[in-house]
């Protein structure tokens, strides 16, 4: 599987050369992270039936999510599309008084979201159709709204958009 995944990789990023495991995990910056990492990617991998990624320890790729106050900060967005799934573990988003969009756009992409903060604001993920989401913790919502499980949001609102579906 894993030799799939670097001939795929290789291919997607115009390459004829399938990538070594080592430059793999360099261009996609694929790590465990420590226990508490593992524990928050094992409840991801756990709400989704049919993962095709076995048993742990899993390597994923990670992305930081930026902090949002009153408009500032940059928004994230992960444009990387591979051919073969690819685990993503996406940090804690913070959102305060300001609309922050996550951009999940890589259609075989299994996104692991830790957590979020939304604190008088509001916390849009948009995610394209062929994404798979789960969010490692359940949340709490005070003063607020929410359509999507875990983060906290406080006088605020998270919402999940599906994204360039067919019609």
């Amino acid at each position: 599987m894993v030799t799939a995944l670097l001939l795929a990789a290789s291919l997607a990023h115009g390459s004829d050369q399938p990538l070594t495991p080592e430059l793999y995990a360099e261009k996609f910056e694929l790590r465990t992270g420590d226990e508490a990492d593992q524990a928050a990617i094992k409840r991801c991998i756990d709400a989704w039936a049919n993962q095709p990624f076995g048993a742990g320890p899993w390597k994923a790729r990670w992305i930081e999510t930026n902090v949002r106050i009153t408009g500032l900060g940059n928004e994230t967005v992960d444009d990387v599309a591979t051919v073969r799934p690819q685990l993503i573990f996406v940090k804690p988003a913070v959102s305060v008084m300001t609309k922050t969009t996550l951009q999940l756009l890589n259609p075989n992409g299994w996104y692991c979201i830790e957590s979020s903060v939304t604190v008088m604001g509001k916390l849009v993920v948009q995610a394209t159709c062929g994404a798979q989401l789960a969010d490692s913790r359940s949340g709490a919502t005070v003063m607020g709204s929410t359509d999507a499980a875990g983060g906290v949001t406080v006088m605020g609102a998270t919402r999940v958009e599906k994204v360039g579906c067919p019609q």
